[in-house]
């Protein structure tokens, strides 16, 4: 929803506070709050364009055209109590939250994909991942990507390591309530074959949406379901790269600067034409491969990253999952894959994967961000540099898909762990 440069959002954090950037997403949220639990006095409807405007003039925000409340309505719903509060304390509790559920969505990752890390490797992944670009401006926001990605660790940790598919399928179905795009985790679930989180999936989404039509009425789902390509569309206003890191975004920014002359039906085509590419890909992989935890997590996360025509940058902490995957293959050391037979080949594979996670840590890493802003400042000529979000997508998603059709290799740590963990199934660990 930030319709705002890369410079403007992470480059003047110092003046946040005087330029009221802020909580500028939450201030939507909390308008939409108040239009559930007071429609009379927060200007009428729930998406009123005309009273969201009133209500961020009014509050000191930033006037932009093209940003709006855009999220379904059982989000406002569920979140409604928020609105009992002051915008000051609801702003904090909104913080809190947001920052407990990017946290546990960290741990929960870690202990899906590097169970084995202890000491200081464990301690300098926190550290990094502390200051990665996506979180902070989701955090100084106050968007909603980061309680979607605690949601979503949650709902593949419940599958894949508590072994509980039903229950799997509630923090995931909350998550679609709250934005769409999580919806393409399920349809790889369903490509997996995870036939009992799919259906408690959309159980739970069922349930949770009758919620909505009993307090609300039928009448704002269906106005949701009505404009949701016309929300889509009006987002993607704001602009191209860096605020749109997707295909398009790169191509627009491209296309804004002249370097090559591309119509807006000719990028949508080469967008469609790489979501398409995306699709045939991952249905071929989970077709051809068996179910492999390590890289069924990464590409599962990737899914509503690929097939989005709108990336933001803080969208791209779902890609954190596909990094941590790579990195856990990467410290593979006592125990390699058999088709690499020589050591010296094993070697190379692993320092090349460590370069790897290094060069996609440092692009979406916030020091990388302030200095990107900085160059460009002064030399504009080197505006590309801010596509670099894109291209660790790029990476993330061919390393994934490259290594989901090898045999992983588990270290013995990873294996004592696996082994004497309570929630491995008996075929895991004869496959140790």
């Amino acid at each position: 929803m930030v319709a705002l440069t890369t410079y403007s959002t992470v480059a003047e954090w110092s003046g946040m506070a005087r330029m009221h950037l802020l909580h500028y997403d939450y201030a939507f949220f909390y308008r939409a709050f108040l239009a559930i639990l007071h429609p009379a006095s927060a200007g009428g409807s729930l998406y009123s364009r005309s009273a969201e405007q009133s209500f961020m003039l009014r509050h000191g925000f930033l006037l932009l055209p093209h940003n709006q409340y855009v999220y379904p309505p059982q989000f406002a719903l569920l979140f409604s109590p928020l609105g009992l509060l002051s915008f000051s304390q609801s702003a904090l509790a909104w913080l809190t939250l947001s920052v407990f559920c990017y946290v546990v969505g960290v741990f929960l990752f870690i202990r899906l994909l590097l169970p084995q890390l202890r000491g200081i490797r464990l301690f300098a992944l926190w550290m990094v991942i502390a200051i990665l670009t996506p979180a902070q401006i989701d955090l100084a926001a106050g968007n909603v990507n980061s309680i979607l990605f605690g949601l979503v660790a949650m709902s593949l940790y419940l599958l894949y390591v508590r072994k509980r598919p039903l229950w799997a399928g509630l923090p995931l179905a909350v998550a679609i309530v709250f934005k769409v795009t999580p919806a393409a985790i399920l349809v790889y679930v369903l490509l997996r074959r995870q036939w009992k989180m799919f259906f408690s999936t959309l159980t739970f989404t069922a349930v949770l949406s009758l919620l909505d039509i009993a307090v609300l009425g039928p009448q704002s789902l269906v106005y949701y379901a009505r404009h949701f390509v016309a929300f889509g569309q009006t987002s993607m206003k704001n602009g191209p790269a860096p605020y749109n890191q997707s295909i398009l975004g790169v191509l627009g920014m491209l296309t804004k600067h002249h370097v090559m002359l591309l119509s807006p039906r000719t990028e949508t085509a080469i967008y469609m034409v790489f979501a398409a590419t995306c699709g045939i890909l991952i249905l071929w992989l989970t077709q051809r491969t068996r179910q492999n935890q390590r890289w069924d997590v990464a590409l599962a996360s990737l899914t509503p990253l690929l097939f989005s025509p709108l990336i933001e940058e803080m969208h791209m902490m779902f890609a954190l999952p596909a990094i941590l995957a790579t990195l856990a293959t990467a410290l593979d050391t006592k125990t390699e894959t058999t088709h690499l037979a020589h050591p010296s080949a094993k070697r190379r594979r692993q320092w090349s994967l460590r370069t790897l996670v290094t060069l996609e840590f440092l692009l979406l890493s916030l020091p990388t961000t302030f200095l990107l802003n900085f160059v460009t400042h002064r030399v504009p000529q080197l505006f590309f540099l801010h596509t670099q979000m894109f291209w660790v997508l790029l990476l993330a998603t061919s390393t994934v898909m490259t290594q989901i059709r090898r045999p992983l290799a588990t270290t013995s740590r990873e294996s004592r762990w696996l082994g004497n963990s309570p929630h491995a199934t008996e075929q895991e660990r004869r496959a140790l």
